[in-house]
């Protein structure tokens, strides 16, 4: 009797400490969908710390605290997207559309032509607000200061749009008039933009193979190539890393040369 009353005591003790044992192996996973719902819900800082927390538990695996620690950048990232109050928004396009009055601007809010989302109890606006109002609503153009001048530009695709038009007909081929094109890109992270010894991941995109864009040609890259996408990837890249310097820019470059072709095809409206 006196070992199944030891067995009978015992039993929610090991219920108990099975359950404090689940409670641990289970808290950290948790923390995603609950910081994801409180960036939802606009919580930002709330989110953070949840993230934070859950990252100093030493229980974590290697894999679970990188998934956290990408959360937790990606949430700083978000912030800098959306960088202006409407206070700022307004004082920015007072100086970009001519005559605009805080009447009109706050109905441009209410309409939603800013992309903008709620971070800790703020209504916060995207970085690129001013320059895709005028490419959403090219109406207000005229309004615009200083004013865009694209008559000459415009003239000058319409005479490229002639040119490769006649080319294409008379030659009897879609694909007309190459082209050359030696391109150098240079990218570079300020000194403060990660920890010293960090190293920096940078996909540089280049050229795709298409019918109208070939001969691809890689001259040089700052460093080692550590990856390179298939010349039929939609998002073609290649793939360096940079060590970061205390107090040094980080510096990436790829250096390329590539042809391109004008493209027309002679639709017929009765076949469409």
């Amino acid at each position: 009797m006196n070992s199944i009353r030891f067995r009978l005591q015992i039993l929610p003790i090991l219920v108990a400490a099975l359950g404090i044992a689940g409670a641990t192996c289970f808290a950290e996973p948790d923390v995603m969908p609950q910081a994801n719902q409180l960036e939802l819900n606009g919580k930002f800082k709330d989110a953070a710390a949840s993230l934070t927390h859950a990252i100093e538990s030493k229980s974590l695996t290697t894999s679970d605290r990188k998934k956290l620690e990408f959360e937790l950048d990606r949430l700083e990232r978000i912030k800098k997207d959306f960088p202006y109050t409407a206070e700022q928004l307004f004082n920015e396009l007072a100086g970009s559309v001519k005559n605009l009055t805080r009447d009109e601007f706050n109905a441009w809010v209410k309409e939603g032509r800013f992309d903008s989302r709620e971070i800790d109890g703020e209504r916060r606006f995207m970085s690129s607000s001013v320059s895709n109002l005028y490419f959403r609503y090219p109406e207000l153009n005229p309004r615009r200061t200083p004013p865009k001048v694209t008559a000459e530009l415009e003239k000058l695709r319409l005479e490229t749009v002639r040119t490769i038009k006649n080319a294409a007909l008379e030659e009897k081929k879609p694909y007309v008039l190459p082209k050359r094109f030696h391109v150098t890109m240079n990218v570079t992270a300020k000194p403060a933009a990660a920890p010293d010894g960090e190293t920096i991941r940078a996909w540089l995109p280049i050229p795709r193979r298409y019918p109208f864009q070939d001969e691809f040609e890689l001259l040089s890259t700052s460093s080692k190539i550590l990856h390179i996408e298939d010349e039929n990837s939609p998002i073609r890249s290649l793939y360096l890393e940079q060590p970061v310097k205390k107090g040094e820019s980080t510096a990436f470059k790829v250096e390329y040369n590539y042809t391109t072709f004008g493209v027309y095809f002679a639709v017929n409206p009765a076949d469409v």
